[in-house]
């Protein structure tokens, strides 16, 4: 089974990562809101350990379109599978630009009128992976996660069989930003 070693699940260097202000509260007296910023290192191990997350692209009138996902996070890539043809290949291609959201706890808490929760957002550029062998190793990366129960022999079977009808896209992490509410201690 394949380890993921080596694939590079930190941020490059050179990727910005944006911090909120800790403790911001909200103005309004009678609801307080408070976020505390997450750590590079944090945002990084909520990308790992995630299993969806919603791809937020834009059309050409403006038109926002958000999607849920699967998704894996390797050499700062999020790395999505798509069918060959359809509405998010269509935005790529007149705009690659994206955002990519993961919310890793959350909870809500009514009797403080309020949510524990923390979550994730990471910018940048989507592209296909046209390479072949690109394109099979990402997939494989994909199909691990997801398929870590099967047997290698069918995982190969099964990706040998489904590549050539299965588009995959890398978003190239530029930005990364993470939160996390007063109600949630993460260390």
């Amino acid at each position: 089974m394949h380890s993921g070693a080596g694939l590079g699940t930190e941020l490059a260097s050179g990727v910005g990562c944006w911090l909120a202000q800790s403790g911001t509260e909200n103005q309004n007296p009678d609801f307080p809101i408070f976020s505390y910023a997450l750590e590079p290192q944090t945002c990084t191990a909520i990308l790992n350990k995630a299993d969806e997350g919603i791809l937020s692209l834009c059309g050409p009138d403006g038109q926002p379109y958000g999607v849920p996902l699967n998704f894996v996070f390797k050499n700062n890539q999020i790395i999505f599978h798509f069918a060959p043809q359809g509405r998010k290949l269509d935005l790529i291609a007149q705009n690659p630009r994206a955002c990519f959201t993961v919310i890793d706890q959350k909870t809500v808490l009514p009797e403080q009128y309020s949510t524990a929760y923390s979550s994730v957002m990471a910018f940048g550029s989507c592209q296909l992976l046209t390479d072949r062998q690109e394109k099979k190793a990402a997939l494989e990366c994909l199909v691990n996660k997801y398929c870590a129960q099967n047997t290698q022999e069918d995982i190969r079977k099964t990706i040998d069989k489904g590549l050539d009808r299965t588009t995959m896209v890398a978003m190239d992490v530029e930005e990364i930003s993470g939160k996390h509410s007063i109600y949630l201690d993460i260390r």
